[in-house]
């Protein structure tokens, strides 16, 4: 491996120790991932990145616990890290603790205006207590930040339909359907329109 050679002409190349972990945690060979991480960490403590590939192998083997831990490190050394931020308030919601998801999410946000999946799951986390208006805003800043993000235009029309704004929803859901032709969940709410004889 080239990792593997580069420790071995620089043994305390931190970085070199992550890039090692990431390859057994993409062969989940996680023990052994996880043992290069905590190399990396030992030669630099303050390593963001190794804390947050530590919380991914944690979270891929349901060491949720550890996992939050490793994600709070890493935002401890980088505080912008709106990706660890994210992980942390999906594992929050999942566990229906969603006051703190929401804190995590808005945090995110905060730290990197431009991560489109903050505002996706904040708007995911407002249509689970029927905040639908509060929804839209975040689909729709999620859409300019990703204009690709497919699961964010899904969510935006149904939030409209939720709202019975119905022509507002069928421009949406036309133009997504014209953007991503192989979309089932876009045909599925056309089908759904359809079947209620709102369209043709």
């Amino acid at each position: 491996m080239l990792y593997a050679h580069n420790i071995s002409l620089y043994p305390n190349a931190y970085i070199a120790h992550i890039n090692l972990g990431n390859e057994y945690r993409n062969k989940k060979q996680y023990e052994q991932a996880l043992q290069y991480y905590n190399q990396a960490l030992n030669i630099n403590p303050s390593a963001s990145k190794a804390y947050y590939n530590q919380a991914l192998t944690y979270q891929e083997i349901g060491h949720i616990d550890a996992a939050i831990e490793a994600y709070t490190n890493a935002i401890l050394y980088d505080d912008k890290y709106a990706l660890a931020m994210v992980n942390i308030g999906k594992i929050y919601a999942d566990r229906e603790e969603d006051v703190l998801a929401e804190e995590l999410y808005v945090q995110a946000i905060k730290a990197d205006p431009s991560y489109a999946l903050a505002y996706y799951n904040l708007g995911v986390l407002y249509v689970k207590y029927d905040k639908y208006q509060e929804a839209l805003q975040q689909f729709r800043l999620a859409i300019e930040r990703a204009p690709y993000h497919v699961s964010s235009h899904v969510n935006l029309i149904w939030s409209l339909l939720a709202l019975e704004l119905l022509e507002e929803a069928l421009m949406e859901l036309n133009n997504a359907i014209r953007r991503f032709p192989e979309e089932k969940r876009l045909q599925d709410i056309l089908h759904t329109l359809q079947s209620r004889g709102i369209v043709q």
